[in-house]
């Protein structure tokens, strides 16, 4: 069975020499994202959605190499989705089909845009 188009990671690049860590927490604290990794170069933060008695976890990593940062978004599903979304990978973009997960999907897309504004990179489509 082909792979579809949406499943996998969005990611953005971008550099950055302001205090990223300090915004990073500001935006989850106000988006109900939790801390669940932290270094001193990378950060990794869940928010789970519950969809018909199943979770829907979005989940956002940023790590840095020097004033470089990239964000990787994407949304994780449970077992039980899975038939339903044609047996593909766990891992969907943000950007893609409209067609899976839609709406859930693009509220995630809007609050990582959010993030990706206040520090400098460029907006997921």
């Amino acid at each position: 069975m082909a792979k579809l188009s949406g499943y996998g990671r969005t990611t953005r690049t971008f550099e950055n020499e302001g205090d990223v860590w300090s915004s990073l927490e500001k935006w989850a604290e106000a988006n109900k994202y939790r801390i669940v990794e932290s270094d001193q170069n990378s950060r990794t933060y869940t928010r789970r959605v519950w969809l018909l008695l199943n979770p829907l976890v979005s989940i956002v990593e940023v790590t840095r190499s020097g004033q470089t940062y990239t964000l990787e978004s994407w949304a994780k599903y449970s077992k039980l989705l899975i038939l339903g979304l044609l047996m593909g990978s766990k891992e969907l973009k943000l950007e893609g089909s409209k067609m899976m997960l839609g709406i859930p999907r693009y509220k995630m897309k809007m609050m990582t845009n959010e993030l990706l504004e206040s520090l400098g990179g460029s907006l997921i489509p």
